[in-house]
C-alpha cells in the first residue's frame, strides 16, 4: 500500500485522487508518519450488457432447476435429490 503525506497530497491532490480511481490502489494519508485516512477507488459498477448476460445465465440455471423438480419441496430435499445426479 503506498502512503502519502498530507503535504504532498495538498499538493498533488488531482494526480494521486486519479491515480487511486485508475489503479484501484489504496492510499494511506499520513501526518508525521501517523496514518490519518485511507483513500479508496469506488465501487466498480458493472456495464449494461454484463449485467443482462448475468441474468440471462441466472435465468437460464432457473429453467434448468425447474425441469428437475417435479414436485414443490423442502431445500434440503432438493440438496439431497441434487448429489444424486
Amino acid at each position: 500500500m503506498r502512503a502519502v503525506g498530507v503535504r504532498e497530497l495538498r499538493e498533488r491532490t488531482t494526480e494521486i485522487l486519479k491515480e487511486v480511481s485508475e489503479t484501484g490502489q489504496v492510499v494511506e494519508v499520513t501526518h508525521h508518519g501517523k496514518v490519518m485516512a485511507h483513500l479508496v477507488p469506488p465501487p466498480r459498477t458493472k456495464s449494461p450488457e454484463v449485467i443482462r448476460q448475468a441474468l440471462e445465465s441466472a435465468h437460464k440455471l432457473m429453467e434448468k432447476i425447474g425441469e428437475r423438480v417435479e414436485e414443490p419441496s423442502d431445500s434440503s430435499t432438493l440438496m439431497q435429490e441434487e448429489r444424486r445426479w
